[in-house]
């Protein structure tokens, strides 16, 4: 356990529990990749049931004062998407980065927000 004996940790850091989720696919990615082309996105599934589950009992996140009324389970649905898809994309490019730089990665897209989007004209 990354964060044995806190009570709660900054949004900002969450890398230490990020970084073994990782290195733990990172050690089974040739079991991680099977079960993921044999099973056809069940895996993903199964991952986010599984991380989901773990948000409801062990944690619950809390924004900052000041940010506009979110619906928790929809609050949850959306980050474990943003992990689970950045698990997905990792094994699609067949690991090509570290767990610690895609950890890094994951952290930063959590805790990042847009500024604005920019319209791409021809």
């Amino acid at each position: 356990m990354p964060y044995e004996g806190m009570e709660q940790i900054e949004a900002t850091g969450i890398y230490p529990s990020t970084l073994q989720l990782f290195q733990h696919i990172e050690h089974q990615k040739r079991y991680y990749l099977a079960l993921s082309s044999a099973q056809r996105g069940k895996t993903s599934v199964e991952l986010y049931d599984t991380l989901r589950r773990s948000m409801r009992e062990d944690m619950h996140i809390e924004m900052e004062d000041g940010s506009p009324p979110l619906d928790y389970e929809i609050l949850l649905s959306y980050q474990l998407s943003a992990t689970v898809g950045v698990i997905d994309y990792w094994a699609e490019t067949g690991f090509k980065y570290s767990a610690e730089y895609m950890a890094g990665q994951l952290t930063a897209l959590v805790n990042s927000r847009m500024d604005h989007i920019v319209f791409k004209r021809n």
